[in-house]
């Protein structure tokens, strides 16, 4: 889920951050000791489990939601009237110990000001800081709760799925559970939704937003709903008015009235809501971000409780091999045979297409569509030739890049395919770097040093690394170290972590460079386990690190660091490699997977666990073009175990990973 760190270390409510933000550094409350009725009942500890929703009997209509966030930490949710009128307030809260029994202590927010729908506006948020709760439990079902010198006992509505308390295990704790918690839409940015799911594919939602008159009034709208397939469905939403606040309460004069319908369709940390309301309301869609989850809701299911998967693999003789480099999404693959032409085959026959007969090097990128192929001249071409990349397309054939530049080598192409970029030879050994488009022609990039690693569509952002010198506890060294460069400042900066740890370059890019991924901390004043995990970049900036697989070797040279080699187009799905465990024995390259529901996974584990892949594999490698767009095909290579007498492997191996998600 995504960091909100700042949030949550406050007591200040994290769950709207817009009013967060204006409240860091306004609020330093000292809580007045709570006196308890029953001193000496020692009650029941502070559990995840205690997540869920709470009310009052005597109240119905009116309730409380719980989140323990941490062990240390909750928010709480209240819904309830004023004035005959929706009311909620939310607040954070810390654990403390008062005469032996544990309760947590919220400040309490009033909030008010938007107008919902297409006129929200963040900047209209009023806030106010209304009193303390303090809450308690008997034990998993019951509880208290105190607000302004009154005492409401509580009781359980509903708890959460995965989350035990007392002695009651979680068992067989769904994929979705993780969903449960707090998600918003930062253009919304002081609405949001808590979500519950409190048994098998049964869910609860309140929706705390503003009166569509714009008034400013705050709605609180709720309802009942389950799993479509990936969808969480609520076919009908209800409002409530008419009861009063506090001691002049009465149940009798809450009024229901039905609201409308709301669909989810949620990932680890990023999902969409869609709603048909009243007239008043209308209809919509909010773009979520997960903001907070109970304690002990990880989203780490296993890659095939994800997608439907497949594998399938073969043997190459050496003399035969021909490394297929990248696919598409209708399994198409390239590649450079023995007799350096390009070629192309299906991954179900194998049975190889020459496009050209022309002698080519290697396969630089490929377009989304397959239709067109950027590759570069062979390194033994003449040299008294000036050799410069080919394009290749199914419409017109091959033709060189009009380059105004002598001895020009590609390395990176944009994601939709219509912007170039390398660096040309030079007699000394330094670089030059250049971009090709069709409609700039070839242009010098100034400001880039080492080596270039990802360039958006217009070439205005472009991510590169350079050999920086660090004191390495081993003894010190240089490491690649990463920059970006954007134009028209063409001033670059290096690029750093929350902690302002130096990072590793960005090596692959999508949406047009605005997210990327990265290699781990470049240096090693970084704590484990961050400093060889990937990193994900969201508009230039580090965002946060995407952990590592369980069977990880970071007994090796590279400390532990995974790789990213290729990303779908949509950012959702990243491959790479790191030197892990293939048995308990042997170690060496394995390929790593990340999505936003698994997280970083070992692809080779999941596929053993799957029964897909047998055990010989000397390595299990992806390559720099290896996954389609969509994500749905993932090129592997590697080698048999059994090795010549030199310890050169007999025969190689490929395969193709076919991912249908679910």
């Amino acid at each position: 889920m995504a960091h909100h760190r700042d949030f949550r270390s406050e007591s200040i409510p994290h769950v709207f951050p817009g009013i967060a933000r204006v409240l860091i550094g306004l609020v330093a409350i000292v809580l007045m000791p709570f006196a308890f009725s029953q001193q000496s009942i020692p009650g029941s500890e502070i559990q995840p489990g205690h997540s869920g929703g709470w009310y009052n009997p005597s109240r119905p209509g009116e309730g409380w939601v719980l989140e323990v966030t941490t062990p240390q930490n909750a928010t709480l949710y209240w819904y309830t009237f004023e004035n005959g009128k929706p009311l909620w307030m939310v607040g954070n809260g810390s654990m403390v110990t008062e005469q032996g029994r544990q309760l947590l202590r919220f400040n309490n927010w009033r909030v008010r000001g938007p107008q919902f729908g297409a006129a929200f506006d963040p900047d209209a948020l009023e806030y106010q800081l209304d009193s303390q709760i303090a809450v308690w439990f008997d034990d998993c079902s019951r509880g208290g709760l105190s607000y302004r010198g009154r005492l409401y006992p509580i009781q359980r509505l509903s708890g959460l799925l995965g989350l035990a308390c007392g002695s009651t295990a979680a068992e067989n704790t769904p994929v979705y559970a993780y969903q449960s918690g707090s998600w918003y839409d930062p253009s919304h940015d002081g609405e949001g939704y808590s979500l519950h799911w409190w048994a098998p594919d049964q869910a609860l939602v309140t929706w705390y937003t503003y009166s569509p008159d714009g008034s400013g009034d705050p709605v609180w709208i709720v309802g009942a709903g389950h799993r479509e397939g990936n969808r969480v469905v609520f076919p009908e939403l209800f409002t409530a008015s008419g009861a009063q606040f506090g001691s002049a309460f009465d149940p009798d004069d809450v009024q229901i009235a039905p609201w409308g319908r709301l669909e989810f369709t949620l990932g680890c940390e990023t999902g969409t809501a869609t709603y048909e309301g009243p007239v008043a309301y209308g209809s919509g869609e909010r773009q979520l971000q997960q903001i907070s989850s109970p304690t002990g809701l990880e989203c780490s299911p296993a890659l095939g409780e994800v997608f439907d998967v497949d594998f399938q693999s073969w043997d190459i003789p050496l003399a035969q091999r021909t490394a297929l480099i990248a696919v598409t999404d209708e399994g198409k693959a390239f590649a450079v045979d023995s007799s350096q032409r390009l070629i192309r085959m299906d991954v179900t026959n194998r049975e190889p297409e020459v496009l050209s007969d022309q002698p080519v090097g290697s396969i630089v990128g490929v377009s989304p569509d397959g239709q067109q192929v950027l590759v570069n001249s062979p390194i033994d071409v003449d040299p008294s030739k000036s050799r410069k990349p080919v394009l290749w397309s199914a419409s017109t054939g091959v033709r060189v890049l009009d380059l105004p530049f002598a001895n020009t080598q590609a390395t990176v192409t944009s994601d939709d395919f219509s912007t170039f970029a390398g660096y040309v030879y030079a007699p000394d050994n330094t670089r030059r770097f250049w971009y090709y488009s069709d409609l700039t022609g070839g242009v010098e990039l100034l400001n880039v040093e080492s080596a270039l690693t990802a360039v958006s569509n217009d070439a205005s952002i472009v991510y590169w690394s350079k050999l920086v010198p660090y004191s390495f506890a081993s003894g010190g060294g240089s490491v690649y170290t990463g920059y970006r460069w954007q134009f028209p400042y063409q001033r670059p900066y290096q690029m750093y972590d929350d902690a302002q740890i130096a990072l590793g370059p960005v090596l692959v890019c999508a949406n047009n460079c605005a997210t990327t991924f990265g290699v781990g901390q470049a240096d090693d004043r970084g704590a484990p386990p961050f400093i060889g995990e990937v990193w994900r970049g969201r508009n230039g900036k580090f965002d946060r690190y995407l952990g590592s697989p369980p069977d990880l070797d970071a007994t090796g040279a590279n400390r532990g660091r995974l790789y990213p080699n290729d990303v779908t187009t949509s950012g959702s799905l990243l491959v790479g490699n790191y030197f892990g465990h293939l048995d308990t024995n042997y170690s060496n390259f394995l390929t790593f997977l990340w999505t936003q529901e698994t997280g970083t996974v070992s692809l080779y584990a999941e596929l053993r666990e799957l029964g897909l892949i047998d055990d010989d594999w000397a390595y299990f490698s992806v390559g720099k073009l290896s996954l389609s767009p969509s994500g749905n095909h993932l090129l592997i290579y590697g080698a048999g175990r059994e090795t010549d007498t030199n310890g050169n492997p007999v025969r190689y191996r490929e395969g193709v990973v076919t991912l249908r998600r679910r």
